[in-house]
């Protein structure tokens, strides 16, 4: 077995390490590329759904949303057609993933858009970095515990200290996390294995 320790996936010899995830990059460039184009997709149709059931906040979630989410998205994009910068996909992607999260969860504090859209939205963001834009387990996990550190914030801003709305929200939450990060974590010591 190549893996060292189960829990962490990572390899006993370092130098081999490497030569996985290049090889793990290289074959997973396609998917992150349908993953860009489709994140992307899912925040434009989403930014039009939310223009239309908002009556406050217009300005802060177009700015936030196509002057910064998209953008990002299109350089993670971009990177992947470069072999120099594709070796710093993994941070790019990681950065457009924190910045969809701040646009969602800043759609709680600052617009009148109904809860539910917004833990939708985040457990689609939970399946997006755990599984379809092929980042590291451990990066993956670091960034789900950002996004639910932002949830979390913002759901308190919003509804307060209503604890049974809170246990409400997180049991959808939570759960999409860990199933989704479940499958992260299957999936990369899949990928070991072979």
């Amino acid at each position: 077995m190549r893996i060292a320790n189960l829990l962490t996936l990572r390899f006993d010899d370092p130098v081999l390490e490497a030569e996985f995830w290049k090889n793990q990059d290289a074959a997973t460039v396609q998917q992150v590329r349908i993953a860009a184009v489709l994140g992307m997709g899912i925040l434009v149709f989403f930014g039009v759904l939310v223009h239309q059931v908002i009556t406050v906040g217009h300005r802060g979630d177009y700015i936030l949303r196509y002057g910064v989410a998209v953008p990002s998205i299109v350089v993670a994009l971009l990177f992947t057609y470069s072999p120099r910068l594709d070796r710093h996909r993994h941070l790019v992607l990681a950065l457009s993933v924190i910045i969809s999260c701040v646009v969602v969860n800043h759609d709680i504090v600052y617009t009148d858009l109904p809860t539910d859209w917004v833990h939708s939205a985040n457990m689609l963001i939970a399946g997006f970095t755990f599984t379809f834009i092929a980042l590291r387990f451990r990066l993956a996990l670091l960034l789900a515990l950002v996004q639910t550190a932002l949830y979390e914030t913002a759901l308190v801003h919003r509804v307060g200290f209503d604890w049974f709305y809170i246990a409400y929200s997180n049991a959808f939450f939570l759960s999409a996390q860990f199933v989704s990060g479940t499958a992260g974590f299957l999936l990369e010591k899949s990928y070991q294995a072979r």
